[in-house]
């Protein structure tokens, strides 16, 4: 491997396969139900405990106080909501509840934004500074119209590709990380630790699974912002002490983006294993049920199918059991080659199973083909002599053709009786005569050859 596949793979720039991609959108999304619904928890424990806390003389002055508590509950509400109506919601009615639920949040934020700009806004305004200091309420009100447009897009039936909700968690995590460096700069300035921070990072980059590239992006840009608002609150005394602070701050940092690329190789392989085992068992299902040729059904399916059809109350009245031939295939084979021999088998399996499209279809062996219908036998003498004229002009110089045997049964058989009529079903193509097998069922031989009835 050289050493820039390495950095490739290792920044995870190398394009992953569609069904890694669902894995590992998949697992975000189940993550984030559970992170959503740790955050609501502690956030309404945190409103909650504040009105415990402080005498509080009216309504909104609670509210401005629980602000940022809103912020992130809101975020939480919404990412919640989404995971479950992703991960369950089966009919479109159910988006209509999160829907009008996501506007009401939209409409608290609002005014919670207007009574910030109430509070704070100066004489005179500069814009960038007035969206610096409302980045939160914004990056909130993104979040949720961004959900909001997803219950649209549901109620009417359309599917969002994983890009969209992964914005959504991408919103989420920056709201997370905002909220962890608001409040620890707001511990700090009380002389405590910065663990809201270091637990909001952790929350984001170890239980989401992010690009390699993308965690690095976040986890620096949070790092060297934080880093920043912490070193201006230093005080000349406690500069000395401050250095081994961010040493440790910036080991952390390495070693959290580390552990972030580390798990987003780890699901990698994780999902590079499960697909390698689904399409395993896609293949075996397929060796199971399918002829490996033609795509039809081999005879195992063909017989579970006969059973449960002829013993399907639904389905009485007379069936029949076909069987076709190729005649002269051998002499085909001898002139032209296995190769041809196949492409042919291929193109009338083909035109079989568009002919009997309503019935089981399966190949039988070699150039034998088995079928259960209930089309009338009118019709199944017309579909036989077309496929024979097909055939045979196409090859008329090898003197191709179709035979057809039939059973034709009357009654209800049981699954114990089925083996016999798949043993006598070959010679079905060679008899011409009507005999009386057993006292529960008729079988009547026909063939079928060209244009005539012999």
């Amino acid at each position: 491997m050289t050493v820039l596949r390495w950095v490739t793979e290792l920044l995870g720039l190398k394009k992953l396969t569609p069904y890694e991609k669902d894995y590992i959108y998949e697992t975000n999304i189940h993550t984030g139900t559970y992170m959503a619904a740790v955050v609501m928890v502690l956030e309404i424990w945190m409103i909650i405990r504040n009105g415990f806390k402080y005498q509080i003389e009216s309504f909104f002055a609670y509210f401005d106080r629980c602000n940022s508590y809103l912020i992130l509950l809101s975020a939480g509400i919404v990412i919640f909501i989404f995971s479950l109506l992703h991960s369950y919601g089966k009919k479109v009615s159910q988006a209509r509840v999160p829907m009008v639920f996501s506007v009401a949040l939209f409409l608290t934020n609002v005014l919670m934004v207007v009574r910030y700009l109430i509070q704070h806004l100066p004489e005179q305004p500069v814009l960038p500074d007035l969206l610096f200091k409302t980045k939160y309420y914004l990056l909130l009100a993104v979040l949720e119209i961004l959900f909001i447009v997803y219950c649209v897009c549901y109620l009417q039936g359309k599917h969002l590709n994983h890009r969209y909700g992964q914005w959504l968690m991408v919103f989420f995590s920056v709201i997370c990380i905002g909220f962890g460096i608001e409040t620890s700069m707001y511990d700090l300035s009380k002389s405590r630790q910065i663990l809201c921070f270091l637990t909001m990072i952790l929350y984001v980059a170890c239980l989401l699974i992010w690009n390699p590239l993308v965690s690095m992006i976040i986890l620096a840009a949070a790092f060297y912002y934080f880093y920043g608002l912490w070193s201006q609150t230093i005080s000349a005394e406690a500069v000395d002490s401050f250095g081994g602070d961010a040493i440790n701050f910036f080991i952390f940092w390495i070693s959290l983006t580390m552990v972030s690329i580390s798990m987003y190789h780890q699901r990698k392989k994780e999902a590079a294993k499960d697909e390698r085992l689904e399409e395993a068992n896609e293949q075996m299902h397929k060796l199971a049920v399918y002829d490996e040729l033609t795509g039809l059904y081999n005879m195992t399916y063909f017989r579970m199918e006969a059973n449960a059809y002829i013993q399907d109350r639904k389905s009485e009245g007379e069936k029949s059991f076909l069987f076709l031939d190729v005649e002269n295939f051998k002499a085909y084979n001898e002139k032209y080659g296995f190769n041809k021999g196949n492409e042919l088998l291929k193109e009338l399996a083909e035109l079989i199973r568009n002919a009997f499209s309503e019935s089981i279809v399966a190949r039988f062996s070699d150039d034998h083909f088995a079928m259960l219908t209930d089309l009338p036998m009118e019709k199944i003498e017309k579909i036989v002599v077309e496929l024979h004229d097909k055939i045979s002009k196409e090859h008329r110089y090898t003197r191709l053709g179709i035979k057809l045997g039939y059973i034709a049964v009357t009654i209800r058989i049981s699954i114990r009786q089925l083996p016999a009529i798949m043993r006598v079903m070959p010679a079905a193509a060679s008899r011409s005569n009507t005999i009386k097998i057993s006292v529960f069922m008729m079988r009547k031989w026909k063939r079928i050859s060209g244009s005539g009835n012999m």
